[in-house]
């Protein structure tokens, strides 16, 4: 089963400027299975137009028992990364998104040492990292490839 984290980060009054448009297209397109939604700013209205979804309030509150990958631009000090063109997926993984330009490791202090799981970079040309929606795409169509070779 193919997961993906993605973590939601306001735009303005009740999330609507946050566009999950593309997100719906972007999963449908590489059959992911499930979409978690870290809602973390708690906006109650929040509901994004997805096939299969679940909107928690934390990280803490996702229950996934196959490998979690989180692909970021800033690494932790007492993580190793892999460049995401070196990294093997595997059939059952949840690859988790920060926030927008930020990722999970600047939206969320203490992020390197209560969070397990394998973590990926995504090489740029300059010293931003990426969308989230970005990162995704790249991520997903690198393993769509590996897979169908």
């Amino acid at each position: 089963m193919l997961a993906i984290c993605v973590y939601f980060e306001r735009r303005s009054g009740c999330g609507r400027d946050y566009d999950f448009e593309k997100w719906r297209h972007l999963t449908r397109s590489f059959a992911v299975d499930h979409v978690y939604v870290i809602n973390h700013v708690q906006i109650p209205c929040f509901q994004p137009d997805l096939d299969s979804f679940t909107l928690v309030d934390s990280f803490e509150e996702i229950n996934w028992s196959g490998r979690t990958v989180f692909v970021e631009k800033d690494i932790p000090p007492n993580r190793t990364a892999v460049p995401y063109f070196e990294f093997d997926h595997l059939d059952d993984e949840m690859l988790c998104f920060g926030a927008n330009a930020k990722g999970m490791v600047q939206a969320r202090p203490k992020v390197d040492t209560e969070l397990d799981g394998d973590w990926i970079t995504i090489p740029t040309a300059s010293k931003y990292g990426l969308w989230d929606i970005q990162a995704a795409t790249i991520i997903l169509a690198d393993r769509y490839h590996r897979d169908n070779l």
